[in-house]
């Protein structure tokens, strides 16, 4: 993922030798602030902060339950979206924010949800980054959606979230879920000879999507839920534990320097 670096914060400077101008106003070096929000909350920008480094993580979605007859494992829920970049901002001016919820896994026989949606909106500021596509019943693949927002910025990236894996079928394993960023998708559950294995959830640049469920009688390890922020639940087995794995929840993470 790209990195933006504000430059260095100013330091005082003397006026003359041995000491400042008489009456002279004394500078201090900026401070670093970094705004993790994990429920939506307001934000109001400081006075003298221009420029605001964020990140906005969707809300990863549910893994579909398995029907428990077709022999088809459910596929696993995909992971947020990702943006990030500077905005300019307001002094003094209230900007909203909204942290996706993390999808439910769906229960036997059911699609999983959709995360939420992850959005900072403001004076001339409108950007969101969207939940994953919800896992299937059917075993069909969870694609990941593409962002959307316009903002004042002076850069932008954004990245798409992690596919969720297609659910196995008869005595095949589910597949991985898309990696993203150098971060692994949940793996596929294993098969058995009566059904197939889950698939895994996305990933996302913070983290693993969860894992798909074992199709065996004991149905262990059953589907998991996403370990990595917006990341996609596992998908359900066949012939094990149905119900797929939950996704995990975004973020809206704000940095400046004041």
């Amino acid at each position: 993922m790209a990195r933006f670096d504000f430059p260095a914060s100013p330091t005082a400077h003397s006026m003359r030798p041995g000491g400042s101008f008489p009456g002279a106003q004394q500078h201090r070096e900026k401070q670093r602030v970094v705004q993790h929000y994990t429920a939506s909350a307001d934000f109001m920008a400081p006075a003298g902060v221009t420029d605001v480094l964020y990140t906005i993580q969707g809300g990863g979605a549910g893994g579909g339950g398995s029907d428990g007859t077709s022999g088809q494992g459910a596929s696993g829920g995909a992971s947020g979206e990702t943006v990030t970049g500077v905005m300019r901002v307001t002094p003094g001016e209230r900007y909203t924010i909204t942290v996706g919820a993390g999808g439910n896994g769906g229960a036997g026989g059911t699609n999983g949800s959709a995360g939420g949606a992850s959005t900072l909106l403001g004076q001339g500021v409108s950007l969101r980054a969207n939940g994953g596509r919800a896992g299937a019943t059917t075993g069909a693949a969870a694609t990941p959606t593409g962002v959307s927002g316009e903002s004042f910025v002076h850069e932008s990236h954004r990245f798409a979230g992690g596919a969720g894996g297609a659910g196995g079928s008869t005595g095949n394993s589910g597949l991985a879920g898309g990696s993203v960023d150098g971060h692994a998708g949940g793996a596929g559950g294993g098969p058995a000879a009566g059904g197939g294995g889950g698939g895994g959830g996305g990933a996302t640049p913070f983290g693993a999507g969860g894992d798909g469920g074992n199709a065996n009688s004991n149905g262990q390890p059953a589907p998991q839920s996403a370990s990595g922020a917006g990341g996609g639940g596992g998908g359900g087995s066949d012939f094990g534990v149905r119900a797929g794995g939950a996704g995990s929840a975004g973020f809206v993470r704000l940095i400046y320097d004041e």
